[in-house]
């Protein structure tokens, strides 16, 4: 669930080829639909609101937070390079 959060924080799906893609009856999804990387300003939103969500979360089987010390950092990594514009790609617009 985790993994999933943060690949829709990640990749956004180009509106063009969602409203393409419903007209047509195809799913949509990423084979069906371009989809890019967010500025840094909107990743970081993105990110934090997965990270916000995450802090809440246990897991089902142990009841212990999905939240442990190592993945709090690996989100923290991932957030300052969004902030530093590391992870977004180019517009295509």
């Amino acid at each position: 669930m985790l993994l999933e959060q943060l690949s829709d924080a990640v990749f956004v799906m180009m509106e063009e080829d969602e409203l393409l893609a419903k007209s047509m009856g195809w799913e949509v999804n990423r084979t069906t639909c371009r989809h890019v990387i967010p500025q840094p300003d909107v990743l970081v939103e993105r990110l934090e609101r997965v990270v916000g969500r995450v802090e809440k979360m246990v897991d089902s089987s142990t009841g212990q937070p999905l939240m442990t010390a190592g993945v709090a950092k690996q989100l923290q990594s991932m957030c300052q390079l969004a902030k530093e514009g590391l992870l977004s790609g180019k517009q295509l617009c």
